[in-house]
């Protein structure tokens, strides 16, 4: 009995150091560079661009670790993507899963070429969406750089999965909590969707959520030309590719704007604040806008640089308004709701325009309420008023009845037209304007009847000298030329040059 025992106990000690002997050599094998290197080949070409393998560690019999993974663009050229740590975990016979932790992306127009980009969303989109590739991708502590023609962005510590519903589609979820160095209260999530188009792999959408950020966070100034310094945004910003082309959407809020450092498409920045803006909608298709949609208030604008950009002659004055909504696209303003006002509007100015000189002052507009509809005035409502002044405002009296008999269509009385003086000094300057489909009628403010525009001193005396004309004027001619020319300015209006993806 005693012999049958040790024989026994040594029959299971050969069959245990057996097992674990080959349990130690194939943990050896998995950790050997010829195993490595044929890891290494396997996933070149898998993915179809240069790979290398630091070290390949057992975790199980069911799980293998491979660290330090280097995956370069075609040729060596330069490195793609780089994670400390992969874990591959077999689910079942069919089916297994990968876990990344620690590492880079990068995604950059300035070293990366055309096809590039083509070439690393297949890399790693493809293998998942086959027969042999994994159900899910989990990863930690990602950092992505994209270094495109339009943006710069730096996503640190990144965490997210990556799942294949079918081999024809699949998605990711990626969330942190580092947008370019700033630390958000609020994570950062991106979203894409992918598929298999006629053999090769699509991104249909991907849309980046950001919370309430300061804007020289986001580094626009590839987009608007100038240095951001101000203000802040929070929304969303989405991205899709379809037979279209190229569709790029961005919705969200924005306090505390410089205008003069979002306006790299005008002739010269416009000078003013936005305090409150919210967009519904900006849609840019092949870097063209092609829709926006927003409310807000904006402040202090500069007049003059705004009608430089329609090609009209300097005007000093600004300009606040507070737009209840709007809609603009590529045929003009389809739809505009604002009231507000214009202080400071010289009449001298505005006189330049007309090809006249001969008055001083400045006017103060206040705009009740204007409605815009496929780039007509439909209505406008507003008090035009000369703003008070330490000097007295003077207008010469040629001009005066130029004015107003070309203008207003209203002959002075020949009592006052044949004393006028060169110069006269006006006290009073004002009017209610009223535009219902670019018909325009003008309305007095002053006298006991309410029809007198102006009121000058004469003799000592305060006299009404200008009333308001009996008749509307028709404006549709001149506003349809206004319409033409803006348009034409609008469509040669470009974005800032940049430096293009490099070709092959």
């Amino acid at each position: 009995m005693r012999k049958r025992d040790l024989w026994l106990a040594a029959f299971v000690s050969v069959l245990t150091i057996g097992s674990l002997g080959a349990s130690v050599a194939y943990a050896l094998f998995l950790r050997s560079d010829s195993y490595r290197h044929h890891c290494a080949s396997r996933l070149t070409d898998s993915i179809r661009l240069p790979a290398e393998i630091g070290f390949v560690r057992p975790q199980s019999f069911s799980a293998r670790e491979f660290g330090d993974i280097l995956i370069y663009l075609p040729n060596h050229r330069g490195l793609a993507m780089r994670f400390d740590s992969a874990i591959v975990k077999e689910n079942s016979s069919d089916s297994w899963a990968l876990a990344l932790d620690g590492g880079v992306c990068e995604i950059s127009s300035r070293t990366w070429l055309r096809t590039d980009y083509r070439d690393v969303l297949e890399a790693g989109l493809r293998p998942g969406l086959s027969d042999v590739g994994p159900d899910r991708v989990d990863f930690q502590h990602i950092d992505l750089r994209i270094r495109h023609e339009a943006v710069e962005m730096e996503l640190d510590d990144a965490a997210g999965e990556v799942s294949f519903q079918s081999n024809d589609r699949g998605e990711a979820f990626a969330t942190c909590n580092v947008i370019n160095g700033h630390n958000c209260e609020q994570p950062v999530t991106l979203k894409t969707t992918f598929s298999r188009d006629d053999g090769r792999v699509r991104l249909d959408q991907a849309e980046l959520t950001v919370p309430l950020t300061p804007l020289p966070a986001m580094r626009l100034e590839a987009l608007t030309g100038v240095a951001v310094t101000h203000g802040e945004f929070g929304g969303r910003l989405s991205y899709s590719e379809g037979p279209d082309g190229l569709r790029v959407v961005a919705s969200g809020v924005c306090h505390d704007l410089l205008l003069s450092e979002l306006s790299g498409l005008a002739p010269r920045a416009w000078r003013g604040r936005c305090p409150d803006i919210e967009v519904m909608e900006l849609a840019v298709r092949d870097r063209a806008m092609e829709d926006l949609r927003f409310r807000g208030v904006i402040e202090d604008v500069d007049l003059g640089d705004v009608l430089a950009t329609w090609g009209i002659g300097d005007l000093t004055g600004s300009v606040s308004l507070t737009v209840g909504g709007a809609h603009i696209d590529r045929a003009g303003v389809r739809r505009l709701t604002a009231s507000g006002r214009v202080v400071a509007f010289s009449v001298e100015g505005l006189l330049r325009l007309l090809g006249l000189q001969g008055a001083t002052g400045d006017l103060e507009v206040h705009i009740e309420e204007m409605r815009v509809e496929d780039n007509r005035i439909a209505s406008l409502t507003a008090t035009a008023r000369i703003a008070e002044s330490d000097t007295p405002n003077r207008i010469e009296g040629r001009l005066l009845a130029d004015l107003a008999e070309r203008v207003l269509e209203s002959r002075l009385p020949p009592v006052i037209a044949n004393a006028l003086p060169e110069q006269i000094e006006y006290t009073r300057l004002g009017c209610r304007i009223e535009i219902r489909d670019e018909l325009l009628t003008v309305y007095g403010l002053y006298g006991d009847d309410g029809r007198t525009i102006m009121i000058a001193r004469l003799f000592g005396l305060e006299v009404p000298i200008i009333q308001a004309p009996e008749r509307t004027f028709d404006l549709r001619q001149v506003l349809g030329q206004a319409r033409i020319n803006a348009l034409r300015r609008l469509n040669e209006l470009t974005p800032p040059a940049r430096e293009p993806p490099r070709s092959e």
